[in-house]
């Protein structure tokens, strides 16, 4: 079966199919097709972001994929557009997360990385990458979503043959609950409010977005979340009479499931309670400021460089990559070989915001470098 074939059985299981070049990213046929955006330098790069909600047409894969193409691969678009979403768990940190877990992987990458394919549960499911945060809750396992693509088999790409080993799409209740959860694939999101009147506030013009924030903070943590609003609402300046309706409102807004997806309401006692708490507290003393600011993060990166361990050189090739590569790869790498650093990171960056991934900026970059003044 040529890739054509493949991307057509892949397209009639659900599948939105795009064709990848050999490093993962968006192959340069899509400009031929009119599938293009405009870059900083003023050329046309392939764009695969219209398929997260537009179907692939049998005529458009046959344009892709034609053997005369010499195309190397295909990714599926996750999400709510191919009815998927899939954990992909990268190196020996992955494979031990499945060992643990006792589950067979769906298919493998060219590198040998286990891939599970889940039903797509019906909400947004996000596209997370561990490497994103600080000290994620699972080494090793990145989540591609709504917004994700991933290499899809019989792919032959730089880093080997992708190979399918099942097409079902097992039941998300196999995975540990905290994984289940944390993923996105078992408890949907809190619900979007409306904008707050902001005439219902007596001070400040920060209420608003205090609210979304911790609505966004609520999943699986409620009582949390909202003894923050209360906290931030009281150090914003609002008066304990105007931050009443805001605290309602948080109330009303973060449903009626716990942590673990069973009823268990969370009413305006409660919101009422945390807000009496947090005004009753003393106000906590603010750190002090390490002075100076971090103007030029490739400059301070150069000062601090000499004193760094392996690792924490390692954490700020990725740093900076992640960061200047939303301008170009070729920004990102000759930053890193301004400092003398391997600019291979820069590549595996670009590729990552490619396929939608969201990578830590400039304000990470910033942070790492003021911990090591």
């Amino acid at each position: 079966m040529n890739l054509l074939e493949s991307a057509r059985r892949a397209l009639d299981l659900g599948w939105n199919v795009i064709p990848v070049h050999r490093f993962k990213g968006p192959h340069a046929v899509m400009v031929e097709t009119g599938h293009y955006t405009i870059n900083d330098e003023g050329k046309r790069v392939p764009a695969w972001r219209g398929f997260q909600q537009e179907r692939v047409s049998p005529d458009l894969l046959r344009e892709w994929f034609h053997p005369r193409r010499r195309v190397p691969g295909m990714a599926g678009v996750t999400g709510t557009i191919s009815r998927r979403v899939v954990i992909d768990l990268d190196g020996a940190a992955g494979w031990a997360l499945l060992k643990e877990w006792g589950l067979t992987p769906s298919a493998l990458s060219g590198g040998g990385s286990p891939h599970l394919y889940f039903p797509h549960p019906g909400w947004r499911v996000r596209t997370l990458a561990s490497g994103s945060f600080k000290n994620p809750p699972f080494p090793g396992l990145d989540v591609r979503g709504d917004g994700g693509m991933i290499v899809l088999p019989p792919s032959v790409l730089a880093n080997g043959r992708y190979q399918l080993l099942s097409e079902e799409l097992p039941d998300p209740a196999c995975l540990p609950e905290a994984v289940a959860l944390w993923t996105g694939l078992t408890c949907p999101p809190p619900p979007e409010l409306p904008e707050l009147d902001p005439s219902r506030l007596g001070a400040g013009e920060d209420a608003p977005a205090l609210l979304r924030e911790a609505l966004g903070r609520a999943s699986g943590a409620r009582n949390n979340a909202g003894y923050w609003l209360a906290r931030e609402l009281k150090k914003a300046g609002h008066a304990l009479e105007d931050a009443r309706p805001v605290m309602l409102d948080y109330a009303d807004g973060v449903g009626q499931q716990g942590a673990r997806g069973r009823h268990d309401p969370y009413t305006r006692r409660h919101a009422l309670a945390s807000l009496e708490s947090a005004y009753r507290a003393p106000a906590r003393p603010k750190p002090a400021r390490r002075s100076g600011t971090v103007t030029d993060p490739l400059a301070e990166a150069r000062r601090v460089l000499p004193q760094l361990t392996l690792e924490e050189r390692v954490q700020l090739a990725r740093l900076i990559a992640a960061t200047y590569a939303r301008e170009s790869e070729e920004r990102a790498a000759g930053a890193l070989r301004s400092l003398g650093l391997n600019p291979a990171p820069a590549r595996e960056a670009a590729v990552q915001l490619q396929q939608g991934v969201s990578l830590p900026g400039r304000r990470r970059l910033i942070l790492f470098l003021r911990r090591r003044r």
